[in-house]
């Protein structure tokens, strides 16, 4: 399995395009490991292709221990700069497996906007505003024992605030209310795939295919060096589920070093805890590369 996982990474870096001539080509990988032997790994590649547009492609996988198989998804970000607004397209997909009958399709629209701008103490004000939509044909049992493969639609939807100061600290605090278009009463998906990350932001570096009801968190950020390159990261999320009472604290630290001149490294801790002292734990590496 795991040689199986490393060839489709490595096919999936070898079909990308190649940007000849590009002066801003990124290449990253990073891999996550954790508790109930959790292990998901990515590779991606971005590049610029006018002065306002950056396309990209990214192939991951990352397996359950409630899963037989591992689940695999492609994404293809297009992201455009129009001054003021920063908009990035997601559309991605989850395939089925051998192993794994269930697939997903998602398209998400993130928009950061900048609200205000001071050159005195180089200070900003964004707004964030993302919405993302999906479609995960999953096993749907009943509780009288029958089941069936159905359609699960999700819409979730994500406000938040930026405010940075000093071109050093940023404080980024986000809001996240999920819907879903299908009664789920007395059911249970015990094959879903759709990483909730993908939708809205979770603060977990591990996937999570449970069904989100609301989240809101906080992210502190303080770069440093010369060139704001390195930085230490805070976050926390507050995590309501549609089918449990029990909410979700995930509570992240890590930092981001840079390596030289257009590369840098990540190392970021992840603890889940819920109200009945169950803990998890995951950590998470990360390289990034300039072309």
């Amino acid at each position: 399995m795991a040689i199986k996982n490393l060839l489709f990474l490595i096919a999936a870096l070898l079909l990308l395009p190649c940007a000849q001539g590009s002066a801003q080509t990124w290449a990253g990988a990073d891999f996550t490991f954790g508790s109930l032997g959790y292990k998901g790994a990515r590779a991606s590649f971005s590049t610029t292709v006018s002065s306002n547009s950056m396309v990209g492609v990214e192939a991951r996988y990352f397996n359950l221990n409630n899963l037989p198989d591992a689940v695999y998804a492609v994404k293809a970000p297009v992201t455009i700069n129009n001054g003021r607004l920063l908009t990035t397209l997601r559309p991605l997909v989850y395939p089925s497996t051998k192993h794994i009958d269930t697939s997903a399709m998602a398209l998400g629209v993130d928009n950061t906007y900048l609200l205000d701008a001071s050159e005195k103490d180089q200070s900003e004000t964004l707004l964030i505003a993302n919405a993302a939509g999906a479609m995960q044909n999953t096993l749907f049992v009943f509780g009288d024992g029958t089941s069936k493969t159905a359609a699960l639609p999700q819409m979730t939807y994500e406000l938040g605030i930026s405010q940075h100061y000093y071109r050093e600290f940023y404080l980024t605090l986000t809001g996240t209310l999920s819907q879903y278009m299908t009664g789920m009463n007395g059911t249970t998906m015990p094959r879903m795939i759709l990483d909730q990350g993908d939708m809205g932001s979770t603060g977990m570096s591990a996937a999570m295919t449970r069904l989100p009801l609301w989240t809101v968190g906080l992210d502190i950020m303080r770069k440093s060096g010369d060139d704001k390159d390195s930085s230490v990261i805070l976050g926390y999320r507050y995590i309501t589920f549609k089918e449990a009472r029990t909410a979700l604290h995930a509570l992240t630290l890590g930092a981001r070093m840079k390596v030289n001149k257009d590369s840098t490294f990540e190392f970021s801790y992840n603890l889940l805890a819920t109200g009945d002292d169950s803990r998890r734990n995951f950590y998470r590496i990360f390289l990034n590369m300039g072309l």
